[in-house]
């Protein structure tokens, strides 16, 4: 059974108590959702999104849960089947295993571990979202640099990059792309250019 609910924080419910409640919480699939206006779980920064992104509540489906109330790790757990999955506005992050790495402010750090973990995001509403996959994927928020390693792919529009691991800055729009260590080359599609007369 699929729990749902929608948590507003403020002043008198801290994120620490939040996500206790949410360890505590059963084991069972989950579905949380956070307001907008909670500064503590912006995920998506205001380079790098739709400004209506940072505006949305922010979603989180599981089946378990795990915190370090020391080091501030949140351990999100799926399955094969139904992975765990972030989402907030169009961003959208999943995984059998997602860590969020937050201080006491914001969330840093995601990095997302499955068959294949996926990442999906509109970055500019004139232009196509960029969809991603690999086994593990680090997605630095403060940066907004995605690295995305074994059996990678990327797509954008009609571009699509497949290596063993690439970076792509969203902010600075630049990709990197690297061989396989077993010497598997990186191969890239791109549209054919249409001239207009």
């Amino acid at each position: 059974m699929t729990k749902t609910g929608t948590v507003k924080l403020n002043n008198k419910l801290t994120l620490t108590a939040f996500f206790l409640s949410v360890v505590l919480a059963t084991s069972k699939k989950l579905k949380f959702s956070m307001q907008a206006g909670t500064p503590l779980l912006l995920i998506s920064t205001t380079l790098s999104a739709l400004p209506e992104d940072v505006e949305q509540p922010i979603e989180f489906s599981y089946d378990t849960s795990e915190m370090n109330m020391n080091s501030g790790l949140l351990a999100l757990n799926g399955s094969p089947s139904e992975p765990a999955v972030i989402t907030q506005g169009t961003f959208r992050i999943s995984g059998i295993e997602i860590i969020i790495e937050r201080n006491s402010e914001n969330i840093n750090t995601i990095e997302s571990q499955g068959l294949p973990a996926t990442f999906y995001q509109v970055i500019d509403a004139e232009q196509p979202p960029i969809e991603a996959s690999g086994k593990h994927i680090f997605y630095n928020r403060l940066t907004g640099v995605l690295d995305i390693t074994g059996d990678a792919w990327l797509v954008q529009g009609g571009t699509r990059i497949e290596a063993y691991h690439f970076t792509y800055d969203i902010n600075k729009r630049t990709v990197r792309a690297d061989r396989s260590p077993e010497g598997d080359q990186v191969r890239m599609v791109l549209p054919p250019t249409i001239e207009s007369d």
